[in-house]
């Protein structure tokens, strides 16, 4: 199988630097995911098989419950990072904005803001 025969729902999407061309490597909350498999490339596009979530702004009352100690920010918070050589030395975006495609809740792969590894390594 080719890696453009490979097929899957993909869950988020994350737009590419202008001008970020292969080879790179993907990084999803710290942990390097596997193209064709955690992953695909589409275009400027990385399209995700797992359904990424990034936490929005907090609001007056969720950042004064969290200072009285009674509020939390476990949400999902999934960061995006790609690395890359430039002139032969290392360079990475990091935090790239990403767009959630499906039901975030719906997605069985989730595992949290804690850990994400569809690879289960």
């Amino acid at each position: 199988m080719t890696f453009d025969a490979v097929t899957f729902e993909p869950g988020a999407r994350v737009e590419l630097p202008e001008g970020l061309t292969p080879p790179f490597q993907v990084f999803v909350n710290g942990i390097e995911q596997e193209r064709g498999s955690d992953y695909i490339v589409n275009g400027r596009y990385l399209m995700f098989r797992a359904a990424l979530v990034r936490e929005g702004k907090l609001g007056f009352w969720r950042w004064f419950s969290m200072f009285l100690g009674i509020g939390n920010t476990y949400r999902a918070n999934d960061g995006v990072d790609v690395a890359f050589r430039a002139n032969g030395r290392p360079q990475i975006f990091t935090a790239l904005p990403i767009e959630t495609l499906g039901d975030p809740r719906a997605d069985f792969g989730q595992r949290g803001p804690i850990s994400f590894d569809p690879a289960g390594r």
